[in-house]
């Protein structure tokens, strides 16, 4: 379905390369399931990314910048994958880049750092990522996010938290992990009884226990 989909959005983009409905639609797709993909299959992971990046640099505006700095995040863990650990780490930087020139949205800013804490902690270097995380933590809070009556807010601090115990755990820090892991638990138990029939707060429930 997906692989239908993004077919249709690259024969529309053929025709209209300068139009970012449709590049956009195919980064957005290539984003997605290729984050899914390369948990099986890096190469062709990796391909799709590469297509989409190519599309999405056809047409250059604020909003082309923050899905191409999603795609290239993403695509780092690919080349990771298949033992290109300088291209990835670039990759991450020149994501890093896009954001910084451009001022893009938290959820970007945060997706980003996080994978570069991931490169970190792939790579041996959990004081770096411990370090980042903390920081990234921090840099949440100082925006004064609603943790209990925004879920994009309590997703992406639940998603800081997660990255922080798997960080510590990594740097034989297990009761910072530990407690890190019960944040989650306390604010997805909260999330859940006031949305019990909320899949997406369930999945995330029962992912903290």
């Amino acid at each position: 379905m997906v692989e239908k989909a993004r077919a249709i959005a690259e024969a529309a983009a053929r025709q209209n390369p300068d139009d970012f409905r449709f590049t956009g639609r195919i980064a957005i797709l290539s984003r997605d399931y290729g984050a899914i993909l390369r948990r099986t299959d890096p190469r062709r992971a990796l391909r799709m990314f590469d297509e989409a990046l190519a599309y999405i640099r056809a047409t250059p505006n604020a909003r082309s910048r923050r899905e191409m700095a999603g795609l290239l995040a993403n695509s780092s863990y690919a080349l990771r994958d298949l033992g290109q650990v300088d291209e990835a780490l670039a990759r991450i930087d020149e994501a890093l880049a896009l954001l910084r020139e451009t001022g893009q949205p938290l959820a970007e800013v945060e997706h980003t750092v996080r994978a570069l804490a991931d490169h970190y902690l792939a790579t041996g270097h959990t004081h770096g990522a411990v370090d980042l995380l903390e920081q990234l933590r921090a840099g949440l809070e100082r925006w004064n996010l609603n943790l209990m009556g925004d879920l994009r807010d309590a997703a992406a601090v639940s998603r800081t938290w997660d990255a922080l115990e798997r960080a510590y755990a990594a740097d034989g820090q297990g009761q910072r992990a530990r407690a890190y892991r019960r944040q989650r638990r306390e604010l997805w138990n909260a999330w859940a009884v006031r949305q019990p029939r909320n899949a997406f707060v369930l999945r995330q429930r029962e992912d903290a226990r």
